[in-house]
């Protein structure tokens, strides 16, 4: 278990995913914040006063209204973007800005990629996304 204190947001409408990936945060790291979105509206108001992001997972939502805004708003608040496929576009676009989790996921995936984005290590776990973890 590791205790870092960051700062996650999860924005998917989809309240079972969330729900899984906010217990899976909350066993990661036991003293951050993880904040929950279903709309960009939403993690617009949740970010209002955060300086900081650690790591955002995203539901690819490209070409959607406020899609561009919220993944504007979390990049300038340093996080890490994980993409979450649509259901209807498994092989979501623009790959190599992001981390994939594939879905379904499990709790050891969902663990390998915030490993993978931990700045001791090198490649990201699962679909590779072109980018060394500590580049940003």
């Amino acid at each position: 278990m590791t205790s870092t204190a960051g700062t996650y947001l999860i924005l998917t409408r989809h309240l079972i995913v969330a729900e899984d990936l906010a217990q899976i945060l909350a066993q990661h790291d036991p003293t951050g914040a993880v904040l929950r979105a279903r709309d960009p509206e939403a993690a617009a108001a949740l970010l209002d006063g955060a300086a900081r992001v650690s790591l955002a997972f995203l539901a690819d939502a490209h070409g959607q209204e406020g899609w561009d805004e919220a993944l504007a708003m979390v990049e300038a608040r340093g996080a890490r973007v994980v993409l979450i496929p649509r259901d209807d576009d498994p092989a979501p676009k623009d790959t190599a800005r992001f981390t994939v989790l594939e879905r379904p996921f499990t709790t050891e995936m969902v663990l390998a990629v915030l490993a993978s984005l931990a700045p001791r290590h090198g490649k990201a776990a699962g679909r590779e996304s072109g980018q060394e973890a500590g580049q940003g």
